[in-house]
């Protein structure tokens, strides 16, 4: 005969139950980071929870690091229709060309540092783009215009050709 008398589940030990709290636990922190991870991926993606400034300053960016990096042909499609019509884009690899010659040895030390006084109204912004050299900051009056829902490099106002940010300082 079977005796079930006596006989109780044994309950964990403490170094069992630790190691169970863990594993419970690891499973939690994974989730919540592969969730983290989507929900930064999607944004990346879609663009969502971006703002226009930060849209503005990217862009403001990026005029200033493709040149260093021999790439400004790159940036003309970042440029507004109506810069686009004022400067083809012949012209306007030619400026950028000028632009590398003309600051020498210091093209590769051309820094983009921050964007200043950022002014947005509907479609239409203004901001100083900051950026450094060896002799210096230097600041750019920028504009910006938003078309088919993206932001654009567009001519600051008292520009023509191919000009597009007239120099403030440096």
């Amino acid at each position: 005969m079977s005796s079930r008398r006596g006989r109780r589940a044994e309950s964990p030990g403490p170094a069992q139950r630790r190691r169970r709290l863990l594993a419970v636990a690891s499973l939690g922190v994974a989730g919540a980071g592969i969730a983290a991870v989507v929900v930064v991926l999607v944004l990346f993606v879609f663009g969502g929870g971006t703002s226009d400034e930060d849209k503005i300053e990217s862009l403001a960016r990026r005029s200033i690091e493709v040149l260093p990096a021999g790439e400004w042909p790159s940036l003309y499609d970042s440029f507004s229709r109506e810069y686009q019509a004022r400067c083809p884009r012949q012209e306007f690899n030619q400026a950028g060309e000028d632009s590398a010659t003309e600051l020498g040895d210091d093209l590769r030390f051309l820094r983009f540092k921050r964007v200043e006084t950022v002014v947005i109204v509907r479609d239409d912004a203004r901001a100083v783009i900051v950026g450094e050299t060896p002799k210096g900051e230097y600041k750019v009056q920028a504009a910006f215009r938003k078309e088919d829902d993206e932001w654009k490099l567009a001519p600051a106002p008292d520009t023509e050709g191919c000009k597009a940010f007239p120099q403030l300082s440096g």
